[in-house]
Formats: structure tokens, sequence, C-alpha cells
């Protein structure tokens, strides 16, 4: 019941029925409910008492829906608050008769012969602790009294009241899957519990499924039997019942669990690894956004990074990109462009043809080269150093001229003029007197001598441009 209930009939004293809680529900095959019953009596006036010397609350025992319980003797305790004056019985003491067939009967009586009820006290007789059986249904309660009036006899008097046991409660728990973290291969398989509604109705959603999936009825395990499920990231799972009030109108339960992927897919912003990390493809699609790779452990691109058409790869982080191993740009026939300036610590070795406007190498730097192209001076080659190309050039007199500062040159200058400006030649002298350096910004481009090895020598210095 789920509100007090008053008692009418030929019994003389007011009776008042309430349970705790105020909605029974029967109990389960995996849960046993528990109910008390409250009757609460007064009744009487000052000037028309009525006496009662004794109440007895009779319970229906068995499994069936008309029936309270099933319990045992001793097992429902009873108890009494009020009716401690002697005028109120002086404390009445309760007790459980033997049982008569599907009866079970507690009788409570007053210590001092009879109580006098005059609608100035109150009496509570309960029965707590009645385990409920699991059938739902209407139990008939019946309470006797044997009272009498100032100047009659006593004599029982009785009433039958239905006691409602509900449904048992909707239970929707232990919604868990089968392992906690699978592969992309491993099939995820899902559990349930629900007891109290024969009639829910289930419908699951994950990750990517929103429109959801209904399951038969009685189904507590998901896929069916037959059907394999995978997933390729972390994937959320959220359990619907559905079930009816007692007015009819839809309730909805949910439990919700998540299920991680050992090797998932990725789609993040911002993606930070921290320790060694293997990816088979990391490639960034239309529409999405990498805003972050963030690396301090590493990261293995098996099967390449890369962009998704016209949409390059692009690096934005200030310190720009470093590459400790080989870097091989162009072998899906692509190429590099570098805008701003490319600064090499190391060697560089260009085995294919190199087009450049301007070509600028530092003065602790050398740059060797089998053959080089100039198109012409606007996009020629500015050297801060001196241009060090090995090897000698012929030259008049069958007298070999060696060219070992400012222009060294292996091979040969092809499609260039070499203008030699601003000849010079020194005084004579005798070589076995010591050596000669050519002035600043000129080399030596000539040599004349007559007589031995103590015949007088003269060097013709100019300065060399080459156009």
């Amino acid at each position: 019941m789920t509100a007090p209930i008053p008692v009418s009939g030929p019994l003389r004293l007011d009776y008042t029925l309430s349970t705790v809680p105020a909605r029974l529900r029967v109990s389960t095959a995996t849960q046993d409910k528990l109910g008390r019953l409250d009757v609460t009596v007064t009744g009487g006036t000052t000037s028309s008492p009525l006496f009662c010397e004794q109440i007895t609350i009779t319970l229906p025992i068995g499994p069936g829906p008309t029936q309270l319980t099933e319990a045992a003797p001793d097992v429902i305790a009873p108890e009494v608050t009020g009716g401690t004056s002697p005028i109120q019985g002086g404390t009445w003491d309760p007790a459980e008769s033997s049982p008569s067939g599907t009866l079970r009967t507690f009788t409570f009586t007053p210590r001092r012969d009879e109580a006098r009820f005059d609608g100035t006290w109150t009496l509570k007789l309960s029965l707590t602790d009645i385990p409920l059986n699991r059938q739902p249904g209407d139990a008939p309660i019946t309470i006797t009294e044997s009272t009498r009036t100032t100047d009659g006899n006593y004599g029982p008097r009785e009433e039958t009241m239905p006691i409602t046991k509900s449904p048992p409660e909707f239970v929707f728990t232990d919604f868990r899957p089968e392992n906690i973290a699978v592969t992309r291969t491993q099939n995820v398989k899902l559990f349930w519990v629900c007891e109290g509604d024969a009639d829910a109705t289930f419908t699951l959603f994950w990750t990517g499924n929103t429109n959801g999936e209904s399951i038969a009825k009685n189904i507590r395990t998901w896929p069916p039997a037959g059907r394999n499920v995978t997933i390729t990231k972390d994937t959320s799972f959220m359990l619907r019942a559905k079930t009816k009030n007692l007015s009819g109108t839809d309730e909805y339960h949910y439990q919700t669990i998540v299920i991680n992927c050992t090797n998932p897919d990725l789609t993040a912003n911002t993606l930070n690894v921290t320790n060694g990390t293997n990816l088979n493809t990391l490639a960034v699609t239309n529409g999405t956004n990498l805003n972050t790779l963030t690396n301090t452990g590493r990261i293995s691109a098996l099967a390449g990074i890369q962009g998704d058409g016209s949409n390059p790869l692009r690096v934005h982080q200030p310190a720009g990109l470093k590459v400790d191993a080989a870097l091989d740009v162009g072998e899906y026939g692509g190429h590099a462009t570098f805008r701003g300036q490319v600064t090499v610590a190391g060697t560089t070795n260009l085995n294919g043809t190199t087009n450049t406007q301007n070509l600028t190498v530092n003065s602790s730097s050398t740059l060797k080269a089998s053959k080089l192209e100039s198109s012409g001076w606007a996009y020629g080659i500015h050297v801060n150093s001196p241009l060090q190309i090995s090897g000698f050039l012929n030259g008049y007199n069958n007298t070999r001229i060696a060219i070992n500062s400012g222009l060294n040159v292996s091979g040969g200058i092809a499609g260039a003029r070499v203008i030699v400006t601003r000849q010079s030649w020194t005084a004579s002298w005798k070589e076995t007197s010591g050596r000669k350096q050519a002035p600043d910004n000129q080399v030596m481009v000539g040599r004349g001598h007559t007589g031995d090895e103590n015949g007088q020598t003269e060097h013709l210095y100019a300065t060399i441009r080459v156009e």
C-alpha cells in the first residue's frame, strides 16, 4: 500500500494499516525483500471508553500471490509501541501462535487484563522483518479484537484488509565487457543483469552508432551468437533499458562502459608521445587537423607520414624540423623548396643537378663540385672565400702555370671567360736567392728565365676575373 488505510467494518476500535516500505515489492531469485506491517489502534472517548483484552493479526503463509510470506516460525519479529501506563494496559506482550495451515497469528495482550481506550492515546502493533514471497498480488490481513463497552461483555470482532505486493523492483546492473581491453582483431562481448520487469526492452548504443541496436528483451549478452564485433579505437557502449511506471509512462535506465583498443586508429588535435610509439600509418586526411604532434620519445612511421592530396604535411614549431638520419625527398616525384636560409653544418652531397640563384659558402667551409654551370653573371657563384678547384692550366712557351690561390681548377672552365688584367713584370732576380710571393689579390700568370740555374728570372703578376 502507498498510504495508511483505515480499517472499517464491525471492529469497535479504530485501526489504520501501513507498510514499510510504503510499496512492498516481492522477492526475486537473487534478492530477498523484507517488509514491515504497522497497525495503529485508537478509539473510544472519555465519556464512552472502550475496553480491550486482546488483539490478533493473522497473515496468510505460502508462495502464492494471495499469500504474504513463506517465513518459518520465529523469523517475523512482533513489536509494540505505546500502551505502557496502567490504564493503557501496563505494557502489551506480543506472542506468535503455532501455524495453522496457511495462516500465522500474532497475539498482543495487555499485562493488566485489559486496556482502556478513551481517545487520548495510541497503540501501534508492528510485525517486522517479513520476508516477502516472489508472487505479486493482494494478501488478505485479518485483524481480530476482543473488546467491550462499559456495561458490555467481551466478544471477538474481526475484519480482513488486503495488503498489495508489487512486482519486484526493476534491477538493471552489472553491465560489463568480457575483456576491458582488446586488440583490433579481438571480438567484443558484453554482459548485463536485469530483473523485475519481464517486459523491459533494451537498446545498445556505441561510438559511431548513435541510432542504437535493439536487443531482444530476454537476452542478456551482446553480440548474438555467430556475430563478431571488433573495434579500432577506444569505444564507449551505452545500454538503455525502457520500462513503464505505474501510470504507463515510459521510464529509461542507462548503463555505460568503455572498452580500450590496445592498437587503435588515432584521431587527435594534440598527440603527445612520451615513449617509443610505432605507427603503421599517420595520415592527415581532408577535414582533419593534427594541430600538434609532440614527441618526447620516438615515433616510428613504418608506412609513412603523409598529407592529403595537395595539402602538405607542415611543421609549424618555431624550432623547425630535426632529422638525425637521412632525409630522402622526392621519392614519389616531388621536390623540395627551401624558402628561407639553409644551413649545412657538415658535408652536403648533391648527386643530381642542383639549380640555385645564389649559393653562398662561408669562409670556413669548402664547396666541391665536379661541374659548375652559370647562365650569366646575374646568376653567378658568389664565394666569400677563394673558390678552390684543384688542377692546372697550361700557359704559353711550354711553361706550366699553376693557379693555387683564388681559383683552383681540377678540370676545365667551359662556357666562361677568364679576364686577365693589371699585368706587371717584376724586376729580374736570381731564384737561388729566395722566394717571391704575388701581391694581394693577384696571381702569377707568367714566368721568364734566361741562362742556367744561376740565371735571371722574372714573374708576371695579374688580376684574374672569371665571367
